[in-house]
């Protein structure tokens, strides 16, 4: 049985598979007893899990530090990637191609939750760009999509960094 969540549900009788994702409920909670639930769930899923996988090598250590005293738990510990969908490894004849001396970098977001990181991405590019300029490496934009990024609140960080013109919103997007 798979679960992809660390929260495996109970009674299961047969080997079990979680997912670790991140240890955000942990590590920076929207409220102050995610932490005390999130660690009691994660310690019996892992207790109880047969495997446990993780999709980063940032995950694995986080998920390292928090099994420290449990050896055991650790051990069953595998990193597996998240997958990309085959179809944005196939080439689009009708995508357009950078122009000449245009570097993009793109941002997607899911969810505008804070700990998605979004406006962080925000301070970081504007440095990114200074530091790029300054080198005459040419005109950096951002590209950020998904329904996380439909936020007013990060637009309007975006204009207070004075990168209005240089930060595409895209929204939610299809295939």
């Amino acid at each position: 049985y798979h679960h992809p969540h660390y929260t495996l549900p109970y009674c299961i009788a047969m080997p079990a598979v979680i997912t670790v994702h991140d240890l955000i409920h942990i590590q920076r909670p929207q409220r102050f007893y995610y932490p005390i639930l999130s660690r009691l769930l994660l310690r019996s899923s892992l207790k109880r899990a047969a495997r446990v996988l993780v999709v980063s090598r940032a995950t694995a250590a986080d998920l390292a530090q928090f099994c420290r005293r449990r050896p055991e738990a650790a051990d069953k510990v595998r990193m597996v990637p998240n997958a990309i969908d085959p179809f944005f490894l196939r080439r689009c004849a009708a995508a357009p191609s950078p122009r000449s001396g245009e570097s993009y970098l793109l941002g997607i977001f899911s969810m505008s939750k804070p700990h998605k990181g979004l406006p962080d991405l925000l301070h970081a590019f504007s440095e990114v760009r200074a530091r790029a300029s300054a080198l005459g490496r040419g005109e950096l934009k951002l590209v950020v999509a998904g329904q996380g990024a439909e936020g007013a609140r990060a637009r309007g960080l975006s204009d207070q960094l004075g990168l209005a013109e240089h930060v595409l919103w895209l929204g939610r997007v299809e295939d």
